[in-house]
């Protein structure tokens, strides 16, 4: 089984567009599964996107959903910033286009391919109070497998969308319950 190493941290409407072409895929492959036909991706155009980015299922086993919520919501997107977006991540070798369709490439398709059934969703909110003002910060772990779980955090107009073993997640959560993080 390969390990993917995805992490990015970007522009939350990066991130989230890549989430939604994300989710475009899996259906694909499910699609497939379903019609018992080899899977050959076709990859979407910008219409398809722009579609899809501006119209979010309210259903846990998309990962574009996960990021809507995490990132309370996004206001409506153009074509404009669909092709910047697209261009952004392109440049960041996650995707590829080809005859004006687009098609996830390197690590990209690698968390596309196998991050497919969201089987375990966790939710932490740290609170702390300082001076009598109460400081948040809250993360999400998603798991679709014993080898693949994604970190999603929002960090000011960024989102941090990291993969992480399995010992690796187990470290982290076992530091965040124990210890007192420190968020403000």
């Amino acid at each position: 089984m390969l390990t993917i190493h995805l992490s990015l941290e970007a522009r939350a409407k990066d991130v989230f567009v890549f989430s939604v072409i994300t989710d475009l895929y899996r259906k694909d492959v499910f699609r497939a599964y379903a019609d018992e036909e080899i899977f050959v991706y076709q990859g979407l155009n910008k219409e398809q996107l722009l579609e899809s980015v501006n119209n979010i299922r309210t259903n846990s086993q998309n990962l574009s959903y996960h990021l809507f919520v995490l990132n309370s919501g996004f206001e409506e997107f153009t074509m404009d910033q669909i092709e910047e977006i697209l261009s952004s991540l392109i440049k960041k070798g996650l995707l590829k286009v080809k005859d004006n369709s687009y098609f996830p490439i390197g690590e990209g398709l690698l968390f596309a391919g196998n991050f497919l059934i969201i089987e375990n969703i966790v939710e932490i909110i740290i609170g702390q109070l300082k001076e009598d003002n109460l400081y948040q910060s809250n993360f999400l772990m998603l798991q679709a497998g014993p080898l693949d779980i994604i970190y999603l955090e929002k960090s000011e107009d960024n989102i941090i969308m990291q993969c992480m073993s399995s010992i690796k997640a187990t470290e982290f959560l076992s530091t965040v319950l124990g210890e007192k993080p420190n968020i403000v």
